[in-house]
């Protein structure tokens, strides 16, 4: 089941800049992806690396491709 970046963030007991830097973004794209704006394949698949984990593993993600 796909968990929320804010999920990810809590585990890594992180603020949302700290958290930022940890995904290699900027808070602002941080921001836009929390808020369910469109975000570039290539955001989400470094993003996902970051974690560890795939696109589809994240919900903010797995909800935007079944949408398409």
């Amino acid at each position: 089941m796909p968990k929320h970046l804010t999920a990810y963030r809590d585990e890594l007991t992180l603020s949302n800049a700290e958290f930022a830097k940890h995904l290699d973004i900027t808070s602002r794209t941080l921001y836009h992806i929390l808020a369910g704006n469109p975000t570039r394949p290539s955001t989400k698949r470094r993003i996902a690396e970051k974690l560890g984990v795939k696109p589809s593993d994240i919900s903010e993600f797995a909800s935007a491709q079944t949408a398409q």
